[in-house]
Order: C-alpha cells, then structure tokens, then sequence
C-alpha cells in the first residue's frame, strides 16, 4: 500500500462563495471529498466509495482570496474500511497566517467492477 497522506490547495475565487461571500460549505465538502479519494484509491491501489462523513467541524470561516490548504492521512484501517481525516487550513496568501478551518472524517471501502465490498488487503 502507498503513503498515507495527501496535501491539495486551492484558492478560494467568488465562484466557490455562498449568499454570505465566503466559501460555500458544500465546495469545501466536495474538495475535502475528492482529495480523500484520491488518498482511499492511492493508498489502497483499489476501487473505492465514500461510506460516510463523520464529525464535520467548520470552525472558522474562509474568505475569497484566501488559500484552502487540505490535507488528509489514513487515521485507521481494518482490512474492509479506510477512515480518512481531512483538514482544511484556511491561509492568508500574503502574510501566511494560518489556522485550522473545516475538519471530518471520511470513511472509504474499497468495491470490485460490479461495485461490491472487497477487503482492502492485497
């Protein structure tokens, strides 16, 4: 199995902001999401789903022009799920501050070509 960890950043532009001109709950979800699956299908070298999204926190609020900075490693596996953490830090591009924005947990299993679970072992 591959490295357990993956970093993705994006800067937030006003097409991912909501009604209140931050950055919409839902596109974080989405970049959270899709940065976990590429960490599930990488570190399993296997198909996989999304299970289920566990404690999402949004603890701080990410405005347009900032920095979303998500990162993500393996928190635990038992052989059928892969349990995700995924961070996004929200970054001022130009003084660097940095804190701790949206967190969760994402839970991936892995499926064969007629989408049904398999064991994540190889």
């Amino acid at each position: 199995m591959a490295e357990g960890k993956i970093m993705q950043k994006k800067v937030v532009m006003p097409a991912h902001l909501n009604d209140h001109n931050v950055l919409f709950g839902g596109t974080a979800m989405k970049w959270m999401d899709e940065a976990a699956y590429m960490l599930a299908s990488r570190y399993s070298g296997k198909k996989v789903v999304t299970v289920s999204v566990e404690k999402i926190r949004f603890l701080k609020t990410i405005y347009k022009g900032e920095v979303a900075s998500i990162s993500c490693h393996i928190a635990e596996t038992d052989g059928v799920r892969l349990k995700i953490r995924v961070v996004i830090h929200r970054e001022d591009i130009l003084t660097g501050r940095d804190e701790t924005a949206i967190d969760a947990m994402f839970v991936f299993a892995a499926v064969n070509n007629d989408n049904r679970p398999v064991r994540l072992d190889k």
